[in-house]
């Protein structure tokens, strides 16, 4: 796999794909079919998914691989996340300087200004790979008019567009990088390519597709799946002994002391 720069995509479903023995002295069992692609397939299909079926008739089980999410039950429930491409922009520190409220406390304004980042992220930031094909598209026809008849107004207008384009790959390389989560990585070392590999990645091995339920069950139809985690979370706080005390780490958590001066 490491020859052929191959990726593992992951799966759901039962760990093993392949099983062998009937009793406890034969029974083996291992992960030894999969799913691989190269590079240039993961950026075509970053939302692509791998499933583990029933095994029937045959010591291997078959494996369902699609080029796009079977189920995405949290596709519309994204939380907010600060955008540190947002900084490069050069509209955005007088943005947020008139957004930004210092009477309020500092939940309150993060609170408010959410929703005013958020909005100002779609109608002036937007999608990169947009704003890009906008201002190429711009800028072709300042030269195709320029072609024609010189313009001192449009060699100006050119410059500031071509200025505007070359602000766009460092912006690209910034959202990558913080998707990607690689901070042993240099910022600045042109890596976009390799932070956007590691982000789909991360991105696809994050995702639940499917759980097992209390029958031991795959469930991965996704208002089930829903209802399953709220349920589980239900029984884990309405007790007050924890109920799934052999699913918390032992010794993990450090005792806080309050010194006081």
């Amino acid at each position: 796999m490491d020859a052929a720069k191959l990726l593992d995509l992951g799966f759901s479903g039962p760990r093993f794909t392949w099983f062998r023995g009937t009793t406890d002295c034969t029974h083996k069992a291992g992960r030894i079919d999969r799913s691989l692609c190269n590079s240039n397939w993961n950026l075509a299909f970053p939302d692509s998914s791998v499933h583990h079926l029933p095994r029937l008739h045959s010591d291997h089980l078959p494996i369902l691989t699609s080029s796009s999410t079977l189920s995405n039950p949290h596709s519309t429930n994204k939380p907010f996340r600060f955008e540190a491409a947002w900084v490069l922009h050069n509209q955005f520190v007088d943005f947020f300087v008139d957004s930004w409220k210092n009477d309020l406390e500092l939940h309150q304004a993060l609170k408010d200004i959410s929703p005013k980042l958020q909005h100002w992220n779609k109608a002036v930031f937007g999608i990169i790979y947009q704003r890009k094909k906008r201002l190429l598209a711009r800028i072709l026809g300042v030269q195709t008019r320029l072609a024609s008849a010189f313009n001192q107004g449009l060699v100006k207008l050119q410059a500031k567009l071509e200025a505007e384009l070359d602000l766009l790959p460092a912006q690209e390389q910034v959202i990558w990088y913080q998707r990607a989560k690689e901070k042993w990585v240099k910022l600045g070392e042109q890596n976009t390519s390799y932070f956007h590999q590691q982000a789909t990645r991360r991105r696809r091995r994050n995702r639940i597709l499917a759980l097992r339920d209390d029958n031991g069950d795959w469930i991965s139809e996704p208002v089930k799946l829903l209802d399953l985690v709220v349920n589980f979370y239900k029984i884990l706080y309405k007790h007050e002994d924890v109920p799934y005390e052999d699913l918390m780490p032992k010794h993990s958590f450090p005792r806080l002391k309050l010194i006081l001066q």
